[in-house]
Protein backbone atom coordinates (compact mmCIF):
# COMPACT_ATOMS: atom_id res chain seq x y z
CA UNK A 1 0.00 0.00 0.00
CA UNK A 2 1.18 3.52 -0.72
CA UNK A 3 1.48 6.11 2.38
CA UNK A 4 -0.33 9.02 1.55
CA UNK A 5 0.75 12.70 2.32
CA UNK A 6 -0.77 14.17 5.96
CA UNK A 7 -3.16 16.94 5.20
CA UNK A 8 -1.41 20.00 5.82
CA UNK A 9 -2.77 23.18 7.05
CA UNK A 10 -3.09 25.98 9.53
CA UNK A 11 -5.70 26.14 12.04
CA UNK A 12 -8.30 28.66 11.43
CA UNK A 13 -8.66 31.29 14.05
CA UNK A 14 -11.68 32.56 14.90
CA UNK A 15 -10.97 36.50 13.91
CA UNK A 16 -12.05 39.51 16.28
CA UNK A 17 -11.82 43.37 16.09
CA UNK A 18 -14.04 44.98 13.73
CA UNK A 19 -17.46 43.45 13.59
CA UNK A 20 -21.06 44.37 11.36
CA UNK A 21 -24.54 42.47 12.19
CA UNK A 22 -27.55 42.20 10.81
CA UNK A 23 -30.61 40.79 12.86
CA UNK A 24 -34.19 39.98 11.55
CA UNK A 25 -37.10 38.41 14.09
CA UNK A 26 -39.62 39.06 15.83
CA UNK A 27 -40.84 42.34 18.33
CA UNK A 28 -43.65 43.12 20.45
CA UNK A 29 -44.64 45.59 23.24
CA UNK A 30 -45.70 44.75 26.87
CA UNK A 31 -48.40 47.37 28.81
CA UNK A 32 -50.65 48.44 26.58
CA UNK A 33 -54.74 47.09 26.16
CA UNK A 34 -56.32 45.36 23.58
CA UNK A 35 -59.63 46.27 22.36
CA UNK A 36 -61.56 44.45 24.98
CA UNK A 37 -59.40 46.97 27.78
CA UNK A 38 -57.72 44.08 28.99
CA UNK A 39 -53.94 43.92 29.09
CA UNK A 40 -52.35 42.35 26.38
CA UNK A 41 -48.92 42.04 24.37
CA UNK A 42 -49.19 43.67 21.17
CA UNK A 43 -49.60 41.29 18.31
CA UNK A 44 -45.83 40.41 17.13
CA UNK A 45 -44.54 42.21 14.39
CA UNK A 46 -41.20 42.14 11.75
CA UNK A 47 -38.22 43.25 13.72
CA UNK A 48 -34.77 44.57 12.05
CA UNK A 49 -31.09 45.36 13.48
CA UNK A 50 -28.14 46.67 12.02
CA UNK A 51 -25.13 46.97 14.69
CA UNK A 52 -21.34 47.92 14.06
CA UNK A 53 -18.60 47.36 17.03
CA UNK A 54 -15.51 46.21 17.85
CA UNK A 55 -14.26 43.30 20.16
CA UNK A 56 -12.10 44.98 22.98
CA UNK A 57 -11.07 41.79 24.56
CA UNK A 58 -11.51 38.01 23.52
CA UNK A 59 -14.34 38.66 26.31
CA UNK A 60 -16.06 42.29 26.08
CA UNK A 61 -17.28 43.82 22.73
CA UNK A 62 -19.09 47.27 22.34
CA UNK A 63 -21.41 48.35 19.58
CA UNK A 64 -23.65 50.75 18.32
CA UNK A 65 -26.60 49.31 17.26
CA UNK A 66 -30.20 50.86 14.98
CA UNK A 67 -33.35 48.73 15.74
CA UNK A 68 -36.53 48.41 14.21
CA UNK A 69 -39.90 47.28 15.53
CA UNK A 70 -43.82 47.89 15.50
CA UNK A 71 -46.29 47.17 18.04
CA UNK A 72 -49.71 46.33 16.93
CA UNK A 73 -53.12 46.58 18.11
CA UNK A 74 -51.77 47.74 21.71
CA UNK A 75 -53.06 50.93 23.32
CA UNK A 76 -51.06 53.26 25.63
CA UNK A 77 -53.68 55.73 26.28
CA UNK A 78 -57.70 54.22 27.36
CA UNK A 79 -59.98 52.32 25.99
CA UNK A 80 -63.32 53.64 25.40
CA UNK A 81 -66.44 51.68 25.36
CA UNK A 82 -66.73 51.09 21.82
CA UNK A 83 -63.00 49.42 21.79
CA UNK A 84 -61.19 52.62 20.34
CA UNK A 85 -57.74 54.16 21.86
CA UNK A 86 -58.21 57.26 22.97
CA UNK A 87 -56.91 60.30 25.26
CA UNK A 88 -59.70 62.10 27.35
CA UNK A 89 -58.44 65.32 28.48
CA UNK A 90 -60.54 68.44 30.53
CA UNK A 91 -63.83 66.19 29.03
CA UNK A 92 -62.17 66.11 25.48
CA UNK A 93 -61.59 62.65 23.86
CA UNK A 94 -59.17 62.05 21.08
CA UNK A 95 -58.36 59.29 19.17
CA UNK A 96 -54.83 58.10 19.63
CA UNK A 97 -53.08 55.38 17.52
CA UNK A 98 -52.71 51.41 18.43
CA UNK A 99 -50.28 50.72 16.15
CA UNK A 100 -46.88 52.20 16.13
CA UNK A 101 -43.27 52.45 14.99
CA UNK A 102 -40.47 52.08 17.70
CA UNK A 103 -36.96 53.12 16.48
CA UNK A 104 -34.03 52.61 18.52
CA UNK A 105 -30.48 54.05 18.56
CA UNK A 106 -28.44 52.10 20.95
CA UNK A 107 -24.87 51.55 23.01
CA UNK A 108 -24.11 47.95 23.73
CA UNK A 109 -21.84 46.30 25.97
CA UNK A 110 -21.29 42.45 25.43
CA UNK A 111 -19.53 39.96 27.59
CA UNK A 112 -18.51 36.64 26.15
CA UNK A 113 -18.65 33.76 28.11
CA UNK A 114 -17.19 30.68 26.16
CA UNK A 115 -19.12 27.30 26.39
CA UNK A 116 -16.49 25.74 24.16
CA UNK A 117 -13.69 27.18 21.40
CA UNK A 118 -16.33 28.42 18.96
CA UNK A 119 -19.79 28.64 21.19
CA UNK A 120 -20.34 31.56 23.40
CA UNK A 121 -22.89 32.93 25.46
CA UNK A 122 -22.78 36.61 25.57
CA UNK A 123 -25.22 38.79 28.58
CA UNK A 124 -25.97 41.87 27.17
CA UNK A 125 -26.79 45.54 28.18
CA UNK A 126 -28.09 48.46 26.08
CA UNK A 127 -28.77 52.20 26.98
CA UNK A 128 -30.18 54.99 24.11
CA UNK A 129 -33.03 56.58 22.69
CA UNK A 130 -36.34 54.99 21.25
CA UNK A 131 -38.64 57.16 19.15
CA UNK A 132 -42.44 56.60 19.13
CA UNK A 133 -44.74 57.09 15.69
CA UNK A 134 -47.57 58.00 15.81
CA UNK A 135 -47.41 58.70 19.19
CA UNK A 136 -49.32 56.43 21.69
CA UNK A 137 -50.08 59.50 24.68
CA UNK A 138 -50.43 63.10 23.90
CA UNK A 139 -47.21 64.66 23.80
CA UNK A 140 -45.19 61.47 24.06
CA UNK A 141 -42.60 61.03 21.05
CA UNK A 142 -39.84 58.76 22.72
CA UNK A 143 -37.59 58.20 25.97
CA UNK A 144 -34.95 56.64 26.93
CA UNK A 145 -34.27 53.15 26.67
CA UNK A 146 -32.32 50.41 29.06
CA UNK A 147 -32.24 46.68 27.90
CA UNK A 148 -30.79 43.67 28.81
CA UNK A 149 -30.31 40.41 26.35
CA UNK A 150 -28.91 36.91 26.20
CA UNK A 151 -27.73 35.60 23.32
CA UNK A 152 -25.48 32.74 21.73
CA UNK A 153 -23.05 33.04 19.23
CA UNK A 154 -21.23 30.41 16.82
CA UNK A 155 -17.86 31.34 14.90
CA UNK A 156 -18.29 29.28 12.17
CA UNK A 157 -15.58 27.68 9.62
CA UNK A 158 -16.38 30.39 7.14
CA UNK A 159 -13.78 32.62 7.55
CA UNK A 160 -15.17 35.85 9.28
CA UNK A 161 -18.81 34.65 9.76
CA UNK A 162 -20.56 34.10 12.91
CA UNK A 163 -24.35 33.11 13.52
CA UNK A 164 -25.96 33.65 16.41
CA UNK A 165 -29.62 34.27 18.00
CA UNK A 166 -30.44 36.86 21.06
CA UNK A 167 -33.36 37.67 23.18
CA UNK A 168 -33.91 40.91 23.52
CA UNK A 169 -36.18 42.99 26.84
CA UNK A 170 -35.93 46.89 26.55
CA UNK A 171 -38.23 49.50 28.71
CA UNK A 172 -38.77 52.82 27.34
CA UNK A 173 -38.72 55.37 30.69
CA UNK A 174 -41.25 57.92 30.51
CA UNK A 175 -44.22 56.36 28.39
CA UNK A 176 -43.05 53.07 30.24
CA UNK A 177 -43.44 50.75 27.27
CA UNK A 178 -41.59 47.22 28.07
CA UNK A 179 -40.69 45.61 24.31
CA UNK A 180 -38.93 42.05 23.32
CA UNK A 181 -37.09 41.17 20.42
CA UNK A 182 -36.12 37.63 19.70
CA UNK A 183 -33.94 37.18 16.54
CA UNK A 184 -31.62 34.80 14.92
CA UNK A 185 -28.58 36.84 13.67
CA UNK A 186 -25.31 37.03 11.46
CA UNK A 187 -21.90 39.06 12.25
CA UNK A 188 -19.29 39.41 9.87
CA UNK A 189 -15.88 40.32 11.58
CA UNK A 190 -13.27 42.10 9.33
Amino acid sequence: SEAATPAAGVPQQIRSGLFADINMGGFFTLGGKNRDNESAPSNPQAYLQLGIGYDISKNFALAGSFGLGSSAASCFAEVNRNGRCVSTVDGTSTEMADNLTVTMFALEATYKHALTERLTLQPRLNLGYASLDPEPRPGVTGGLIAGLAVGIEYATHMDHFSIGADVYGRYIVGPNIFSMAIYPKVKYTF
